[in-house]
């Protein structure tokens, strides 16, 4: 895991239902109770974020950089 130069943790991870396609982004909730709370999308059973406020670029893994 790294960190954002905020200080956010940056992870990858894969969706359920693609599990071969790999992303780079956080998890919303660990945004909670943070300065980026507002990055947080509520919907009725999930979080998303606006990572247009948030200092972490949420990218594809290319499989090649996986490897």
């Amino acid at each position: 895991m790294r960190k954002s130069p905020s200080g956010i943790n940056i992870y990858s991870f894969c969706y359920i239902g693609d599990p071969t396609t790999r992303y780079q982004g956080v998890m919303a909730q660990e945004l909670i109770g943070t300065p980026f709370e507002d990055a947080l999308i509520r919907g009725e059973k999930h979080f998303m974020v606006d990572y247009s406020k948030t200092d972490v670029e949420f990218k594809e893994i290319p499989s090649e950089v996986r490897q």
